[in-house]
């Protein structure tokens, strides 16, 4: 269960969450602007890989992923192309 102190921030608002008892902890935010990302919750919160926010400043929707950063989707795709045939990430 998402705690209630992560569902109340001047920075965002829930706009949906699993509830009636489903510990998935998935959320729907919204934020207004894009600095607004940095303050969502993510690894230190219950907050379940795949969650998004939509930030109305730009259209985008950001995901959560599995390192626990809120990402766009081209984000997504460029951490994608980084990685080697083998499956690992090239951290040069």
């Amino acid at each position: 269960m998402v705690p209630e102190e992560t569902l109340i921030s001047p920075h965002y608002s829930v706009v949906a969450y699993a509830a009636n008892g489903q510990a998935y902890g998935y959320v729907e935010l919204v934020c207004d602007k894009v600095g607004d990302i940095e303050h969502l919750p993510s690894a230190k919160h219950d907050i379940a890989v795949g969650s998004k926010c939509t930030c109305l400043a730009n259209g985008t929707v950001y995901v959560l992923n599995n390192a626990r950063s809120w990402v766009a989707p081209g984000e997504v795709a460029e951490a994608a192309a980084g990685e080697s045939e083998s499956g690992e990430t090239d951290r040069a």
